[in-house]
């Protein structure tokens, strides 16, 4: 192989090379930027991490579809937004519980302790508890001894 058949041989390689490259971080970049999340100078993602909603899965996931309303393709801006407004809907439901849930116990170790009704005490003297043991009185007297 002459030097030139070389040179082109190594040419093309390092041109497919390249172009392997480029298709890869072309696929990185929609995988890891893709453009209905990058038509602005801040991405969500960075948004959903400053606002400390990383661990909020339903309130970044709302950031999310409103951020891309319609600009990814093949999705509309209704889906877009019917799916925020779904995500938000199931975080307010489970906020709604919890608060009901907590409110319920609260009244429970608030409710104030019902007022039983104390009959007076009495004292029998042993003539007495030996009547109402052996049933020959009711236990009504309340004679005291």
């Amino acid at each position: 192989m002459s030097h030139n058949t070389e040179w082109l041989t190594q040419q093309g390689q390092e041109d497919a090379i390249k172009e392997e490259v480029v298709e890869r971080l072309e696929e990185q970049g929609k995988i890891n930027h893709p453009s209905h999340y990058t038509f602005s100078s801040i991405e969500p993602i960075d948004v959903i991490d400053d606002w400390g909603l990383d661990g909020d899965f339903y309130l970044a996931t709302v950031i999310k579809y409103i951020a891309r309303c319609g600009l990814k393709e093949g999705s509309s801006e209704l889906e877009d937004l019917k799916k925020a407004q779904w995500y938000l809907s199931r975080k307010i439901q489970n906020l709604q519980t919890e608060y009901d849930n907590e409110k319920f116990v609260e009244d429970l170790l608030n409710e104030p302790e019902e007022e039983v009704e104390k009959e007076p005490i009495t004292k029998l003297s042993p003539l007495q508890r030996l009547a109402k043991a052996m049933g020959l009185t009711d236990g009504d007297d309340k004679t005291s001894a």
